[in-house]
């Protein structure tokens, strides 16, 4: 929901390209939800979605969006190690190998970003 937000405020503000890549951004995030919810099914591990709280949609400066999304791969970065780490206690290894990449994008998102 964030980057859809960002991408929502970027093109009410006519800066198309940071809007299409936020919406492409948003879209991936997706991608990633889907695959985990693919995984935990496979597993017959129950899934239940909650609700979420709306994303801030008041920046006012682009620079501000910009910080808010590292911030977001920042803690993106600390929930999936904290599920690795948990994976990690139980001995569950497909739980660690299907977060690997999610690390690895990680990686490169936060230093795309900063």
């Amino acid at each position: 929901q964030f980057y859809l937000s960002a991408s929502i405020w970027f093109d009410g503000r006519d800066w198309e390209g940071m809007a299409s890549y936020m919406l492409a951004e948003s879209s991936e995030e997706r991608g990633h939800a889907l695959l985990l919810i693919d995984f935990a099914n496979k597993r017959n591990i129950p899934v239940k979605l909650q609700g979420l709280e709306a994303p801030n949609a008041n920046w006012e400066s682009p620079e501000e969006v910009w910080r808010d999304v590292l911030r977001l791969e920042q803690a993106n970065t600390a929930s999936i190690l904290n599920l690795a780490d948990a994976a990690n206690k139980c001995q569950d290894y497909a739980v660690l190998a299907c977060l690997n990449p999610f690390h690895l994008e990680q990686v490169e998102s936060e230093s795309k970003i900063s």
